[in-house]
C-alpha cells in the first residue's frame, strides 16, 4: 500500500475476536467527556452487520440498555457460530473485568452478572440465540425504515462503519433524526477509505478517487469528511465530538486523483475516518 497513516501501523479494518472490545472503546471514548451512558436508554445498533451481529447489542445489554435492536441488511453468516461467539464473549466479561471497560460506561463488575444472569449460556452453546438472549435483544434483517413504527423509536443510535455504504445518508439520517427521542445521542464511526484496498483489490486506499471502478455496485459512497458533516447538520444534528483519523497520500496518488476531486481540500485528503458524538437539536 502507498500513502502515510498519522500514527503509523496497518489503516485496515479490524479484524478478529477483538472487534467488538475495539468497538466499544470507540464509543467510550465519545460518550465519557460528556457523561452519557446506556443506562434504560433503547438503543438501536444500526448496520450490525454478518458476522457479529450481536456482538454490540450483548454489550449495551450489560450496560444496563432496556432495549437494543440490532439492525442490519445482511443475514446472519453462520448463526452457530455466532451463538459460540457470544458465549466466548460472556466468558470474557465473567472472567476477565478488565474485558470490556464497563466501569468507564458508569457499571460496575457486580451489575454487569446480574445482567449477564439474563443469558442462557447452555442455549447459545446449541446455537440458539433467539432463546439464549433476553427478549430484550433483537435482531432485524431489513431496512430502517421497514422496521415496525415502535421499532424505529430510540434513545441512543449507534453506528460503527456503515454510512460510508448509505445510498442516501441525509434521508437516512433524517428519518432516525424523527425517531430519536429529544435528550438522545448518535455514535457514527465512518470510515473514508476505499474499502477495495481491504480486500486486496485495490492498490490505494485512495483509489476510488483515481477511477470510477467499484467491486460491487453501490458498496461505498465515497463521502468525504467535510460533506459528511454538513449532511449530519442538514438532517437536525449537532456534532458533540469528532475525532479524525487521517492517512497521507502519496504525490504520485494526489496526481492521479479524478478532476472532480482535484480541488479537494487538503483536510478531506486527509481525513481517513472519523468518530463523531452526535445529538438531535
Amino acid at each position: 500500500m502507498t500513502g502515510l497513516l498519522e500514527n503509523g501501523g496497518d489503516p485496515g479494518l479490524i479484524v478478529g475476536p477483538h472487534v467488538p472490545r475495539v468497538q466499544f472503546d470507540h464509543v467510550l471514548e465519545l460518550i465519557r467527556p460528556h457523561n452519557l451512558s446506556f443506562e434504560n436508554k433503547k438503543v438501536l445498533d444500526f448496520g450490525c452487520g454478518a458476522h457479529r451481529p450481536l456482538s454490540a447489542a450483548l454489550v449495551f445489554h450489560l450496560c444496563g440498555a432496556r432495549e437494543v435492536t440490532a439492525i442490519d441488511l445482511e443475514p446472519f453468516f453462520d448463526e452457530g457460530s455466532i451463538a459460540v461467539g457470544l458465549v466466548a464473549q460472556c466468558l470474557g466479561v465473567m472472567f476477565d473485568r478488565d474485558f470490556f471497560d464497563l466501569k468507564g460506561a458508569g457499571l460496575d463488575y457486580g451489575q454487569a452478572m446480574t445482567r449477564l444472569g439474563a443469558i442462557a449460556l447452555d442455549r447459545l452453546l446449541d446455537g440458539d440465540i433467539r432463546s439464549g438472549l433476553p427478549e430484550s435483544i433483537r435482531w432485524r434483517h431489513c431496512f430502517y425504515e421497514e422496521l415496525p413504527e415502535q421499532e424505529q423509536l430510540f434513545d441512543v443510535m449507534v453506528s460503527h462503519t456503515v454510512f460510508e455504504h448509505v445510498a442516501d445518508p441525509k434521508t437516512t439520517l433524517m428519518n432516525l433524526r424523527r425517531n430519536m427521542s429529544p435528550d438522545g445521542f448518535g455514535i457514527i464511526v465512518i470510515d473514508y477509505k476505499d474499502h477495495r484496498a481491504y480486500a486486496g483489490t485495490a492498490p490505494s486506499y485512495y483509489q476510488y478517487l483515481m477511477d470510477d471502478l467499484d467491486h460491487m455496485p453501490g458498496y461505498i459512497n465515497k463521502i468525504r469528511h467535510s460533506a459528511f458533516v454538513d449532511i449530519v447538520a442538514s438532517a437536525g444534528f449537532e456534532v458533540l465530538e469528532c475525532v479524525r483519523e487521517r492517512m497521507y497520500p502519496s504525490q504520485e496518488e494526489r496526481n492521479q486523483f479524478l478532476p472532480r476531486y482535484a480541488s479537494l481540500s487538503e483536510d478531506d485528503i486527509t481525513t481517513s475516518g472519523a468518530r463523531i458524538l452526535i445529538r438531535p437539536i
